[in-house]
């Protein structure tokens, strides 16, 4: 990943460069955004399956053509790719995608795309610190509250009325307290050789929406299979 060097014309940081600060230090960045608010809740309403063609659409949109988002992505990425795309529920639980034990640098990043009446909380700076973490039954590293509060960490708690997004680190705490959460993780290309593709069901309409939101920056990484297995 690409540390922004971008200043304005005044000489003060630019957006992009305080969204790269607000990870290093915090581990994580949001903004507001209802209009994320209202397709995720549409999704949900809908049922739609991420990977189906409407799920492609709705991450053609909300991450590839987001005009708040897609700067911050190609200011922190040279060429980067999908590594995951999937939903959570609420759960009060505290996970974390990676851990800093094994992985002591930012290789990657998550957006967490958010519902309206969402109520979301990180823990500051959890990215930076070897932490405790147990495997869960949700793909995810689970680290008990009693160890974050050990290590004297302090959570931000989030509001979402409208919707909106959220950058972090993938070391990052977190918890989804209310609403619903739409998760895509983004790497470069040593990241995604090492993690593989995202399985999609194969049709022609699915292939050509694909293809249309490939290009010499992003890759969709994805790998067509006739059935999703749980």
């Amino acid at each position: 990943m690409r540390i922004p060097q971008v200043l304005n014309r005044n000489g003060h940081p630019t957006e992009e460069d305080k969204v790269w600060l607000d990870l290093a230090q915090n581990g994580f960045h949001y903004h507001n955004d209802p209009i994320s608010g209202i397709r995720i809740d549409r999704l949900v309403q809908t049922q739609t399956p991420l990977t189906s063609i409407n799920g492609l659409r709705f991450f053609n949109s909300q991450l590839l053509h987001n005009h708040e988002l897609r700067p911050i992505l190609l200011t922190l990425f040279e060429r980067f790719g999908l590594l995951l795309y999937r939903s959570h529920a609420a759960d009060d639980a505290d996970y974390c995608y990676k851990t800093s034990a094994r992985h002591a640098e930012q290789d990657g990043v998550i957006v967490h795309l958010i519902s309206s009446n969402a109520k979301v909380s990180f823990w500051n700076a959890s990215h930076r610190l070897p932490l405790t973490y147990e495997r869960s039954d949700k793909n995810l590293w689970h680290v008990p509250r009693s160890v974050l509060e050990a290590e004297g960490l302090t959570r931000t708690d989030l509001t979402f009325k409208q919707g909106g997004f959220i950058i972090t680190d993938p070391r990052t705490c977190f918890n989804i307290q209310e609403g619903f959460v739409i998760t895509i993780a983004l790497g470069e290309r040593p990241l995604l050789e090492r993690f593989g593709r995202v399985d999609v069901v194969w049709n022609p309409e699915v292939e050509r929406m694909i293809q249309s939101m490939e290009s010499n920056r992003f890759t969709m990484n994805v790998r067509y299979v006739t059935e999703i297995r749980e």
